[in-house]
């Protein structure tokens, strides 16, 4: 659930990726980052980049 939040939070906003990382519950953004990539295939900033707004 919070990598979905996440996924939501970096294709729907501009928020900086380390503070979604935060807000959703991680320690870090470099936790963000793996668990994102295990999960989606590829990277917050990747995914964002693609699929953003």
């Amino acid at each position: 659930m919070r990598l979905e939040a996440g996924r939501r939070l970096a294709e729907d906003t501009s928020i900086p990726l380390k503070k979604i990382a935060t807000d959703i519950g991680f320690n870090d953004d470099v936790a963000f980052r793996r668990s994102f990539a295990r999960r989606f295939g590829t990277s917050p900033a990747a995914y964002r980049k693609s699929f953003g707004s």
